[in-house]
């Protein structure tokens, strides 16, 4: 036998009889094992329910964008009231946003998809105003500030629907 040959049968000091290597401070082989089976459960489930499409909560949301059932798409809409009697509507650059920022700004913030105000919607409202009235370089002062939404079914997008939601009054 040469010192090779011995060299290769000797166990190493981090090797146990059986061959699983053994880590310093590590935790056991059986956590690792229990640990890597529970994940690939975890991960089959996941697949599972991404091929069954399925919008149950359980254990983590799947497809949360899609959870909702809408019928329309939502378009809102702001007009302004100034104190000369004109009424402008506003686009979203006259705030300074973009088409999708202020769609997003209104649905999240003024009024849902669903049509309903959120908290401490007039105060953004008037803040609103005030900021159409800056970026126009407006002279004449807004009084009001009027939230529409143009409702787009999905059967029939051809024949918007309008909303008047509210009217904040500015002074």
């Amino acid at each position: 036998m040469t010192s090779t040959e011995d060299v290769r049968d000797t166990p190493q000091p981090t090797e146990s009889a059986t061959r699983d290597t053994v880590t310093a401070g590590g935790p056991p082989a059986w956590v690792i094992r229990l640990v890597s089976i529970g994940t690939a459960v975890f991960l089959m489930i996941q697949l599972l329910a991404a091929v069954t499409k399925t919008n149950a909560s359980w254990p983590v949301t799947g497809f949360p964008m899609f959870r909702e059932k809408r019928t329309a798409f939502m378009q809102p809409g702001t007009v302004v009231t100034l104190a000369d009697g004109r009424a402008v509507a506003a686009q979203p650059s006259d705030f300074n946003l973009t088409d999708h920022q202020y769609r997003a700004f209104m649905l999240d913030e003024v009024v849902g998809n669903d049509r309903k105000l959120r908290t401490n919607y007039d105060q953004r409202l008037v803040t609103m105003a005030h900021v159409f009235v800056r970026m126009k370089a407006e002279s004449s002062t807004p009084v009001s500030i009027e939230v529409v939404v143009d409702e787009y079914p999905f059967d029939d997008p051809d024949h918007p629907i309008h909303h008047s939601i509210t009217q904040v009054s500015v002074t």
